[in-house]
Order: C-alpha cells, then sequence, then structure tokens
C-alpha cells in the first residue's frame, strides 16, 4: 500500500512494517548500538571474557602467532527489534547498574533522535544472581 496517495502516506521515512522500514531500522539500530556499546566500555560496563580455554579445548583455524581472538566482550544480542543487553555486577550494585545503563542507553538513542521505549510490557529488566562463593546450604 505504500506510495498510494491519499490511503497511505508518510509526512517523512517510511511506513512501519514495510521491508524498506525494517531494514532501515536495523541499519540505524546497529549503528547506534555500536555507539552504546562504546560508550558502556569506556566506563567498565562491560563484561570481556578470555576465550583461551575455548580456543584450547577446541582448537582454532588461526595459526599460534594469532592474539586477537583471546578476549571478546559479552555484548548485545539483537533479533529483528528485540534485544538483550546482558548487565553483570555484583548484587550490593546490580540495581544501581542497571539505572546507569537504562540512562545511558536512552541518552545515546536520544542523542540521534531516536527514543527507547520503556512502558510497560516493552522494556524489562531480569535478574539472575549466581552464586560463586560459599556452599549451597549458605541461607539466601
Amino acid at each position: 500500500m505504500e506510495g498510494i496517495s491519499g490511503i497511505t502516506t508518510t509526512s517523512i521515512g517510511v511506513l512501519a512494517g514495510t521491508s524498506v522500514a525494517d531494514l532501515l531500522f536495523a541499519a540505524v539500530d546497529a549503528i547506534l548500538a555500536a555507539m552504546l556499546h562504546e560508550r558502556l566500555r569506556g566506563i567498565g560496563l562491560v563484561l570481556t571474557v578470555d576465550t583461551d580455554a575455548a580456543r584450547n579445548y577446541f582448537g582454532s583455524a588461526l595459526n599460534d602467532t594469532d592474539t586477537f581472538l583471546a578476549r571478546t566482550d559479552v555484548g548485545r544480542i539483537a533479533y529483528v527489534d528485540d534485544a538483550l543487553l546482558p548487565i553483570f555486577d555484583t548484587a550490593q550494585n546490580l540495581t544501581k547498574t542497571v539505572a546507569a545503563v537504562a540512562a545511558i542507553a536512552a541518552d545515546t538513542y536520544m542523542q540521534h533522535g531516536a527514543q527507547l521505549n520503556f512502558e510497560v510490557g516493552k522494556s524489562e529488566v531480569m535478574l539472575h544472581f549466581n552464586r560463586t562463593l560459599g556452599t549451597h546450604n549458605e541461607g539466601f
């Protein structure tokens, strides 16, 4: 229906749900997500994991002098217009860190004319606690 005068028109951009809109959204979102990732990395909120153990176990097609895969960032996972942004912190700091990441994300997108949707049912925080110290029968 896009382009039929008087039936469906847009004053700016493209109609939501069209192939062009999906492609445009994905491209812009990827750019903004990369900017957000760099901002979070700059203040130490991106977890970087050592991949040497996996490389040693599974092997590598790279020669032994290549080391650029020794560490990798744990970053945003996206599927079309949905995304997951993992945040790792201690239980004591987690709510403060989540709030900081949300504020930085909103600011990053707003600086470029985009707005994140924080309405109920649109953006959610899911917490997962993982014990690494002590025994399982030490109360929670």
